[in-house]
């Protein structure tokens, strides 16, 4: 939250915040002993995937990953804090069935404390603006608290979750961001460069308004929760669960790359009208 205060004050250089963010991810390894410790039966069924030495570095890449792909999510006024309030609830839930009652807790007061602020986030009463926002430190502050509890319920013994089912219930902010770094990239620009090529852009450039465009996302963001769910619920092969949720990555990167169609097509079915 300090680093998103300072970047909203003085707008730190990418380079220096991302390290910043780094020493935030090693000091959740190194002093809370929140880390990954392996992705499950991810590649192949009866194998689990163990990180061993490559355990810090790849704790580290998820913590600054989460945080920033929650920052590029912050672009219309309601969608952060409202994918943020579905998304800690789905965890808190997920704790409370395993009885896991401090975290639940924790995570209980974090969604009612999250949907307080949407009510003055969303453009209630035909407002122009929002009341308040969250900024960078309000966006790194939730994608901080998400990935915390992400890895914490997903690793261990008595793993809450299988890591797979964590990776779908975070499917759409992590796809999401992929995507947009991976065309920054092939464009010859910064992979943190800010612009309007995220889907809630097309979707407004389709026509939809602000509330109708965060309500789209959301409703795919709880699809993708539901799938997380059952797969944990029902033992989901793992491995099948993974490579379906790499098809819908490179579902959603086609669709990003031909943007021009996509927003073409939403036009046409009238889903934004």
């Amino acid at each position: 939250m300090v680093i998103g205060i300072l970047d909203d004050l003085h707008e730190i250089k990418p380079l220096h915040r991302l390290l910043m963010q780094f020493v935030v991810g090693f000091i959740i390894f190194e002093f809370n002993d929140i880390r990954l410790l392996d992705f499950g039966q991810l590649l192949f069924e009866g194998k689990t995937l163990e990180l061993r030495n490559f355990s810090l570095p790849v704790t580290l890449i998820a913590v600054v990953g989460v945080i920033n792909a929650f920052n590029m999510l912050d672009g219309i006024d309601g969608l952060a804090g409202s994918v943020a309030c579905v998304l800690v609830t789905a965890l808190a839930l997920l704790a409370l069935a395993a009885g896991d009652t401090s975290t639940f807790q924790i995570l209980g007061l974090l969604a009612v404390s999250t949907f307080v602020f949407i009510l003055f986030n969303w453009r209630f009463y035909h407002k122009k603006t929002a009341l308040v926002f969250l900024g960078d430190s309000g966006s790194f502050f939730l994608g901080y608290v998400l990935v915390y509890f992400l890895i914490k319920l997903s690793q261990g013994e008595h793993r809450v979750i299988v890591p797979v089912a964590a990776l779908w219930i975070f499917a759409y902010p992590i796809i999401d961001t992929m995507t947009m770094m991976i065309r920054r990239m092939l464009k010859g620009r910064s992979p943190f460069d800010s612009d309007r090529e995220h889907f809630h852009h097309l979707l407004q450039l389709a026509g939809c308004n602000t509330h109708k465009t965060t309500s789209i996302i959301i409703a795919i963001n709880v699809i993708c929760i539901v799938i997380g769910f059952i797969i944990n619920q029902f033992a989901v092969t793992e491995s099948y669960a993974f490579y379906a949720f790499f098809a819908l990555f490179v579902l959603y990167y086609y669709m990003i790359m031909r943007a021009w169609k996509v927003q073409r097509f939403l036009k046409k079915k009238l889903v934004c009208q």
